[in-house]
């Protein structure tokens, strides 16, 4: 696997099929994981004031792709993290010692375009940081 440090504009072009990362990723740092030649997924980050980076826009191009999220934990296993996330994800993220310090009431109009409200309801927003 490859990471491929690259520009906002490509980045955006790579995650623009992800059902729920519809906005535009504004962030300092764009990565693109590429596995076999083609893009497999992807992550960006900002620096905050407090030394910490804010993990953006993680996503995967298919379900086919396992354990991309540990890969990404491992590229950045030296830095505290920062991130917000949909509850259903909260587990998956502990999994990498993050822990809630704040959550936020689901705001259908801040939900992405795509948010199946009938499926996924509406799931709280987590704050979630992982101090090393």
């Amino acid at each position: 696997m490859k990471i491929l440090k690259v520009n906002k504009t490509e980045f955006n072009k790579e995650k623009i099929n992800h059902p729920y990362l519809d906005e535009e990723v504004a962030a300092n740092k764009y990565y693109l994981l590429k596995d076999r030649g083609k893009i497999i997924g992807g992550f960006a980050f900002s620096n905050l004031e407090n030394s910490k980076k804010e993990l953006q826009g993680v996503f995967k191009k298919s379900n086919q792709v396992k354990g991309l999220l540990g890969k990404i934990m491992d590229i950045l296993k030296n830095d505290s993290l920062e991130l917000y996330c949909f509850e259903v994800l909260q587990k998956l993220y502990k999994k990498y010692g993050f822990k809630i310090v704040d959550s936020y009431e689901f705001d259908e109009n801040l939900a992405p375009k795509n948010w199946n409200i009938a499926k996924l309801g509406r799931q709280r927003v987590l704050k979630m940081v992982r101090e090393v």
